[in-house]
């Protein structure tokens, strides 16, 4: 995973914007077809709602800025919330949205099966898990499977509502410990990731299970409240194959006001140039392979 000391949010967008605008100011002058595609671009209008979860902000921000360098005449209006409340107002019809960003598979699920969702989700980038202790490393953990040490008394993961919390479970039984943590009652399951990390910045609980991109230099300036930097010690990167990977998706809603706009921006998630921005902020491209058609049209 590639890692930086890059700016604020807003000035790696800005930045990235005005480097874009310079190579395309390089070469030949555009064709008529291109210049009617920027046109046409340009004059795209509308306000999308869309409701983000803390943990892809600065993915989000970064997409967004890029998707409005080419489409000046959108709007955005950002519900940003921690992942199980947003979840849950959508799922309760208590917000409406044009399009979800779910941080996992798992989420994103429970909104296409209450019928909330036009087409499948489209998974737009992939989430590492890792394994944090707190600063420090007291209990000396290296491994998955030193969680079963007698001495380790509270390993802190999220519900299996979240897709991190079903992945930390897989990981957990994949290595074998789970029986043994679950019998002893050394399994505390949270709502929120936040809580979960809370627990270990505080010294509370022994180890928690976290999204690759929080441990990232990077989130020190993107997310300081929630960067495990400084609070917390990354001890195990865990393999794909112990929980199967982790995409976050867009869902477009049943309550687009514009479908059409809100797919064009799920689309944009998928560019090069938004799958290379997402990389400056700790997350990992979405591989071909795995995302799927887009939204259905």
């Amino acid at each position: 995973m590639r890692r930086t000391t890059s700016a604020l949010p807003l000035a790696l967008c800005a930045a990235a914007s005005l480097l874009a605008a310079c190579a395309r100011s390089k070469g030949p002058p555009a064709s008529p077809a291109a210049l009617g595609s920027q046109a046409a671009a340009a004059a795209v209008t509308g306000q999308l709602r869309v409701g983000v979860p803390c943990g892809l902000v600065p993915a989000y921000e970064a997409c967004k800025k890029l998707f409005l360098s080419e489409s000046p005449g959108v709007t955005f209006k950002d519900d940003v919330r921690n992942i199980d409340p947003l979840t849950r107002a959508v799922r309760d019809g208590k917000v409406e949205l044009d399009i979800y960003l779910g941080l996992g598979e798992r989420e994103t699920r429970s909104i296409v099966e209450k019928g909330l969702s036009l087409g499948e989700p489209t998974p737009f980038l992939k989430q590492s898990l890792r394994l944090a202790v707190p600063k420090g490393n007291p209990l000396g953990i290296h491994a998955i499977e030193d969680l079963a040490n007698e001495r380790v008394r509270t390993v802190a993961i999220c519900t299996d509502d979240l897709a991190i919390g079903q992945a930390a479970e897989k990981a957990l039984r994949g290595t074998g410990v789970w029986d043994q943590l679950e019998s002893s009652k050394r399994v505390t399951r949270l709502p929120q990731p936040a809580q979960a990390k809370d627990l270990v910045f505080q010294g509370k609980a022994d180890a928690t299970f976290v999204f690759g991109a929080c441990t990232d230099e990077s989130w020190t300036e993107a997310d300081p409240e929630r960067s495990t930097q400084g609070k917390a010690e990354v001890v195990v990167t865990v393999p794909d194959a112990l929980y199967g990977g982790m995409h976050a998706q867009a869902v477009v809603l049943m309550t687009a006001r514009d479908p059409v706009l809100a797919r064009s921006f799920v689309r944009f998630l998928l560019r090069p140039e938004c799958q290379r921005a997402v990389t400056r902020w700790g997350y990992d491209p979405i591989e071909e392979t795995e995302s799927g058609a887009p939204a259905a049209e």
